[in-house]
């Protein structure tokens, strides 16, 4: 058996994370409701799907708005009230924390 077969057994054995790689798809409203209008029984899974992802940007939108909230009353107490809106964005616009939110 040459290298090439081993790798491409070992990889075909190797368990799949299904879900994972679902995740991982892109999916666009537009298409939802396309394939939902093609095909009768995928209008409530998509009209699910959909009010799922505004739940969760909504969410996320949320804890954004917080980290941001906690993070500029932090410098605005570091800095005094001589710190300008302009200056507060600008470090909250370097903070790692904000960024990945």
């Amino acid at each position: 058996m040459s290298h090439i077969d081993r790798d491409l057994l070992k990889a075909l054995t190797k368990p799949v994370d299904v879900k994972k790689l679902i995740d991982q798809l892109a999916f666009d409203l537009d298409d939802l409701e396309e394939a939902s209008m093609n095909q009768p029984k995928l209008r409530l899974r998509a009209g699910r799907v959909n009010r799922q992802m505004m739940l969760k940007k909504a969410a996320l939108k949320r804890e954004l708005s917080a980290i941001i909230g906690k993070k500029s009353i932090h410098i605005r107490q570091k800095h005094g009230n001589s710190y300008t809106a302009t200056a507060i964005k600008n470090e909250l616009g370097y903070d790692s924390d904000v960024r990945h939110a």
